[in-house]
């Protein structure tokens, strides 16, 4: 018996198959994407960086949305067509812009 060690998941490695003993890879992605929907920006992005799965479901354009909308409130409500995931980053850029403009007294 050998530990496989993942970041997504404890399991216990027997010859070819890995248990997860918390069942964490046995539930659907409906179900980790809800999970998802309820954390924060540094959260979504730690856990997309465990695996293929999870980084799948990190990158869904309803998790982004989620986000979007949790850290700017005020914001768009449609994507016109973009990712949610690009429209959050330009919302970051925009306010980081205005940020560096007033640093610097314009």
């Amino acid at each position: 018996m050998k530990r496989k060690t993942d970041q997504a998941s404890l399991a216990v490695q027997f010859g070819d198959q890995a248990v997860d003993f918390f069942g964490f890879d046995l539930l659907p992605d409906e179900i980790v994407e809800l999970i998802m929907l309820r954390l924060a920006l540094p959260a979504v992005v730690s856990i997309g960086s465990c695996c293929s799965r999870l980084r799948r479901l990190a990158a869904c354009d309803t998790v982004w949305r989620s986000l979007y909308q949790t850290d700017f409130p005020r914001g768009r409500t449609s994507s016109d067509g973009l990712p949610w995931c690009d429209v959050y980053k330009r919302a970051v850029r925009s306010i980081n812009c205005g940020l560096d403009r007033r640093a610097a007294g314009r």
